[in-house]
């Protein structure tokens, strides 16, 4: 009862280390594949960022397009009526040319002379004329006839001897460009907003703050920690742990560009190893792991190579290194049972060294040795195989389970051992000389019916090997 607990206690503490290395390989093959899926991610979070990145400039690149455009349109009506004044065309000139131009990209030209006494008295002709030649603008307002945003864009005019005859006004349709805003706003967080120097919103992607512009306050968006690099245009792209913020000065540095894109919606997975100072911890952390495991792995696969000797230690014969008695009572249960299902032949032969003793007594145990060993190794020759078994069933006498072989196969086998065993010459230890020695063997052969026991291969074999030495040795019956 004592060495049953043992044994139980010695295969329950086997199981339990082999339970905690599975389980601690298991963690470090998570724990691994979640690294490399993090540095994946880490990896698809910069190419978004680069993506992003470009986004933002396509989207400068095209409010700086269409503000360009305003002014172009501007330069080029200035320069047509500045000639138009030098052949001596008169109001009515002027006016051919602004209907022509009615239709300039659904925006509206105006133009405006300074012998109307009413037009400059208008704050944006006076704006203009400060401009002193440059173009200015004036703050979105509501159009009381086509109920649309508008934003004026004004320059003043002059004749060859550099007389101010006027100004020439381009009222640009603001939704026209609040729509140029919209279509880069690709998810709700991502806010784009354009400024002008007196950080007064000018537009914005979003239609909230479009309609209380007049409230609009910049500490609003969020953005007062940047607002000298912005207004300043030390750069061009803010980062922090939150926002990506991208600005530029467009229209002759008048307005400022700013778009803000929250950092979840490029890279929205937050997680352990994405940042940085977990990534070279994280990753000792789990080499260790993973030697830990490959070390207890080892230690497994030792223990394990030990178990498999112990075993087969058990089930061989130290002296002949041939399978041993056990070993023969383990494997002849499953053979039997399956040659009576596959309905073949099973047989076994039974050997035994003629007069031993006389060999042990005449040249010494030690000479004995070398004689068991010689005659094994020919035993092991002629049962070649898969299945065929050579075993020692203790002393002189051996075993040969032949599976799948009847009885004339192996008669045939057992007198070819015979004949071999005896032409040997088998060399004395101590001296120059040689001995022979011979057997006998009995065979017993049969089809296994289901009624019947494996011992009776065994006790049938070992009736006709005592037969073989009744009646004369080196002789083999069945």
């Amino acid at each position: 009862m004592t060495i049953e607990i043992r044994k139980w206690t010695k295969d329950s503490n086997k199981s339990l280390i082999v339970f905690l290395s599975m389980v601690v390989i298991l963690v470090s093959i998570l724990l691994f594949a979640a690294f490399l899926a993090s540095n994946f991610k880490m990896f698809l979070y910069e190419q978004r960022k680069i993506s992003a990145y470009a986004e933002n400039l396509s989207l400068l690149s095209d409010v700086s397009l269409n503000l360009k455009k305003i002014e172009q349109s501007l330069m080029e009506s200035k320069l047509t009526l500045s000639n138009l004044t030098e052949f001596g065309y008169k109001q009515e000139s002027f006016k051919n040319y602004f209907n022509s131009k009615m239709n300039l990209d659904s925006d509206i030209l105006k133009i405006y002379m300074s012998s109307n006494k009413d037009s400059t008295q208008s704050s944006w002709f006076v704006n203009a004329k400060k401009a002193k030649g440059k173009i200015s603008f004036s703050l979105p307002y509501l159009d009381t006839q086509s109920k649309k945003v508008l934003v004026d864009f004004s320059t003043n005019i002059y004749n060859s001897k550099g007389q101010d005859i006027g100004v020439v006004v381009h009222s640009f349709y603001l939704e026209k460009l609040t729509r140029v805003l919209q279509q880069h706003k690709k998810i709700p967080e991502h806010e784009i907003y354009l400024l002008d120097y007196s950080e007064n919103l000018i537009t914005s992607a979003s239609q909230n703050d479009m309609k209380n512009m007049q409230s609009f306050k910049f500490d609003k968006i969020g953005l007062n920690d940047y607002k000298d690099k912005i207004f300043s245009y030390s750069n061009l792209f803010i980062a922090d742990d939150d926002y990506y913020i991208f600005f530029t000065p467009v229209f002759d540095r008048n307005f400022v560009l700013i778009s803000k894109m929250p950092v979840k919606s490029i890279y929205s997975t937050k997680n352990f190893f994405s940042k940085k100072r977990f990534v070279i911890p994280t990753f000792i952390f789990i080499t260790i792991i993973i030697f830990v495991s490959i070390f207890v792995i080892m230690l497994m696969s030792i223990e394990q190579r030990k178990k498999e000797k112990i075993e087969k230690d058990s089930l061989t014969d130290s002296l002949t290194k041939i399978y041993n008695r056990r070993y023969y009572e383990k494997v002849i249960e499953s053979e039997f049972t399956r040659m009576e299902r596959e309905e073949k032949p099973i047989s076994l032969i039974m050997l035994d060294i003629d007069f031993f003793k006389v060999c042990n007594d005449t040249y010494g145990h030690s000479q004995g040795d070398e004689v068991l060993k010689c005659v094994a190794e020919i035993f092991v020759k002629h049962a070649r195989r898969e299945h065929d078994v050579v075993f020692r069933l203790g002393g002189e006498e051996f075993g040969v389970l032949l599976v799948g072989t009847g009885e004339e196969n192996a008669f045939e086998i057992a007198d070819k051992i015979r004949m071999e065993v005896q032409e040997t010459k088998i060399p004395l230890k101590d001296s120059k000389g040689h001995i022979s020695v011979t057997i006998s063997a009995g065979i017993a052969s049969l089809v296994p019916r289901i009624e019947q026991n494996p011992k009776i291969l065994y006790d049938i074999a070992d009736e006709m090997l005592y037969r073989a030495k009744r009646t004369g040795r080196n002789k083999v019956c069945s």
